[in-house]
This record gives structure tokens, C-alpha cells and sequence, in this order.
């Protein structure tokens, strides 16, 4: 394992990384040296081509293997072959489907298929494509040793890493298609209500309703992360429900750890009831999953300032400030300014920092952290 590295590169739009590299290397893990003696570089990056695209490797030298990064809701059932349908990896046909079956889907059949790639199959030939595996070979390599690796029950806690169960299948079948239809309904509202300038009951009216949806949706799915998700952002928006939030949103990430907003707000209410070490834990995996959000590492460095570690967030808000767009950017320069006037009111002193303060629009509500996020995400997604 210490010779295979990951590499991330940051989605554009709303797109998201289904797995990350903890759920490779437990994958990894399970399997024979042998097979991985050519793997150098897992890459999670975002050339899926319009979503066409779960995964690849390079054909030269064939040493890495990357996994693309997919829109949030998504089929996978016309990426499936020969006798594979949705039900293997805990789906169903004619909807989009849950994160889980989608992480099961990526690890094992996109992750085994690509290292199918990577096996020797003539060491003479001198052209590649008959020196190592082709499709159909891969195809097999990956359908083989997932059903090796699915032939026992694995402890990990995670279902990804075990097939589905008939219980999961069950409440798939039955539930999923309405839960998922619920889902959508909040989402509507929700981009209403973060969309546009509406007056506060109107605005309540929608969060009422998104609301709504999102817990019916968990209802009828108890494992829906997305809803859950949302439902532990929106709590997390009201007055004294941090731990109820808390709750929600470590439902949300045992079923589907790689969602970013999920991280971002688990850290932050966790970061509210001085929970540090766990805290920084899911920050560190926010900002990882989203590499290049200033947003969110300006976040981070308010929430360790107000921790206490000023120097450690001078630092961190000093490389900040000096990215490209960050000092036009008013959300950044929203948590800049309350760090400087709460933590270091001595940078108001120089003119340069001072004059970033006084520009037009960087006066925003005391919380709007979660609005940015969502809001950020929901233009994006139906704008």
C-alpha cells in the first residue's frame, strides 16, 4: 500500500467523487499482492465526458488507474455488461440509483475492470493491446474476483464492501423509486428557497416543505443519504439542534462518507460542541473532496481560530488570501473579516486589509455558511 499513492483533482459543478481512497485501499486490501504489482497511482479526477465515463487507465505503461468523478443522482444500469443487471449492486432498473449501490458499482466492477487492465496477459507481444488485458478479458477479471470477494461476509461495517442483502434488495424494490421522487420534491423547494429573494415567511414556507419531503424520503429509505443530508443541513440551520443535526448527517455519511457537504456540517456542529478531534477529521475530509474551495478552508480556519489556534488560522487564511479570486470572493472575505476583528484586530492597522473590509457587498448575516454551500451547489445543479 505505501507504494500506490492517490491523487485528487477538484469536480467542476455539482459533480462528486462516489468513493475516495479509504474505500480503495480497503479494497485493495482484499486482494492478492500479485494483482497489483503494476499499480502506482490511484487518480480521482473529472473526465467523465458528460457523465459517460466511470473510469479508466492510461495506455502507456498501464501503472495508474483513475475513477471519475459522476453527477449526484445518476443510473448506472447502461454502463452494466453481459449478464450483470442493477440488483447486483443494490439497484433498479428505470431510476437513478442510491449512492450505495453506485460505490459498489464503482469499486466493484470500475475499479476491478481498470486493474484487469493493468494484468499481463503476453509478456513478448510488442504491441500493448495484446500484451495486456482487453475489454472482454478485463470485464471477466473484474466480474471473477468481485464474486471471489463477495463469497464471504466481510466485517468492515461498510455495505459497500459486501453485496447487497435480500433485505436491501427488498426495500430497493419497494421504496426506493417513491423515496427518491420525495427527494426530488424537496430539492425543488429547497433551490427555491435558496435561489431567490423571497420575504422570511415565504422563505420558512419553503424550508418547511423541503423539509418535509426530505423526511418522507427517509421514511420510505431509511438509507437515503442524499435526504439525509439535506435534512441534517437544514436542522443544523435551527437554533439549538446541533446534535440532532450531528445525528442525521453521521447517518448520512455510514451509508455514502464521501458526500461534502454531509463532512463540511458534521465538522462544523461537531466544532460547536468542542468536539475537536472529530471535528477537524471531517473538515479535513470536506476540504479533500473539494480541493480547490477556498470557501470551505476559510470556514475551517474561523471555526480552529475560534479553537484557538490563531496562528495556525493566520496562516491558513494568509494562503488563502493570496489565491486567485479570493479577495473578490464576499464569503471568503465574510469569515476573513471576523477572524481579523475577532482574533488579530491588529491587520486592521495595515490599509491594504482594511480596504478589503469596506468594499461593497462583504456585509452578509452572521450564519450564512450553509446557505453559501447549499445555495452554491443548487445554482449550479438547476440554474
Amino acid at each position: 500500500m505505501a507504494r500506490i499513492s492517490f491523487r485528487y483533482a477538484a469536480p467542476m459543478g455539482d459533480r462528486r467523487h462516489f468513493v475516495d481512497e479509504e474505500d480503495v485501499a480497503v479494497l485493495i486490501g482484499r486482494l492478492p499482492e500479485d494483482l497489483l504489482g503494476r499499480l502506482r497511482v490511484v487518480r480521482f479526477d473529472d473526465e467523465s465526458r458528460g457523465g459517460h465515463v466511470a473510469g479508466y487507465t492510461t495506455t502507456r505503461g498501464r501503472r495508474e488507474i483513475s475513477l471519475c468523478a459522476l453527477p449526484p443522482r445518476k443510473s448506472m444500469t447502461k454502463f452494466l455488461r453481459n449478464s450483470q443487471i442493477p440488483e447486483l449492486f443494490g439497484a433498479v432498473r428505470g431510476c437513478q440509483w442510491p449512492s450505495t449501490a453506485i460505490r459498489r458499482y464503482m469499486l466493484y466492477n470500475v475499479f476491478l475492470h481498470e486493474l484487469g487492465h493493468l494484468q499481463i496477459i503476453d509478456e513478448r507481444a510488442p504491441n500493448p493491446r495484446r500484451k495486456y488485458a482487453d475489454e472482454t478479458k478485463a470485464q471477466g477479471f473484474a466480474e471473477h474476483w468481485c464474486e471471489e470477494l463477495w463469497a464471504e461476509p466481510f466485517g468492515d461495517g461498510d455495505l459497500v464492501h459486501n453485496p447487497p442483502s435480500e433485505e436491501e434488495l427488498r426495500r430497493v424494490r419497494e421504496c426506493w423509486k417513491e423515496a427518491q421522487a420525495e427527494y426530488k420534491k424537496g430539492l425543488a423547494y429547497e433551490s427555491d428557497y435558496l435561489g431567490k429573494g423571497f420575504g422570511k415567511q415565504r422563505a420558512r414556507d419553503l424550508r418547511s416543505l423541503a423539509f418535509m419531503h426530505y423526511d418522507r424520503a427517509v421514511r420510505l429509505y431509511p438509507d437515503h443519504s442524499l435526504a439525509l443530508e439535506a435534512l441534517g443541513i437544514i436542522t443544523y440551520d435551527t437554533p439549538r439542534e446541533t446534535t440532532r443535526a450531528a445525528a442525521l448527517l453521521k447517518r448520512a455519511l455510514r451509508v455514502d462518507p464521501t458526500l461534502r457537504d454531509a463532512n463540511l456540517f458534521l465538522g462544523l456542529a461537531l466544532a460547536k460542541q468542542r468536539r475537536e478531534p472529530e471535528a477537524r477529521r471531517h473538515l479535513d475530509r470536506a476540504i479533500r473532496l473539494s480541493r480547490h474551495s477556498l470557501g470551505i478552508r476559510s470556514v475551517y480556519a474561523r471555526v480552529i481560530a475560534d479553537w484557538g489556534h490563531v496562528d495556525e488560522a493566520r496562516a491558513l487564511f494568509d494562503k488563502i488570501m493570496r489565491s486567485k479570486g479570493s479577495r473578490r470572493n464576499e464569503f471568503i472575505l465574510f469569515n476573513y473579516e471576523r477572524f481579523v476583528k475577532q482574533h488579530d484586530p491588529s491587520a486592521l492597522k495595515d490599509s491594504e486589509i482594511s480596504r478589503l473590509f469596506t468594499q461593497p457587498g462583504t456585509e452578509m448575516p452572521q450564519d450564512v455558511t450553509s446557505r453559501y454551500h447549499r445555495g452554491l451547489r443548487m445554482v449550479n445543479r438547476y440554474r
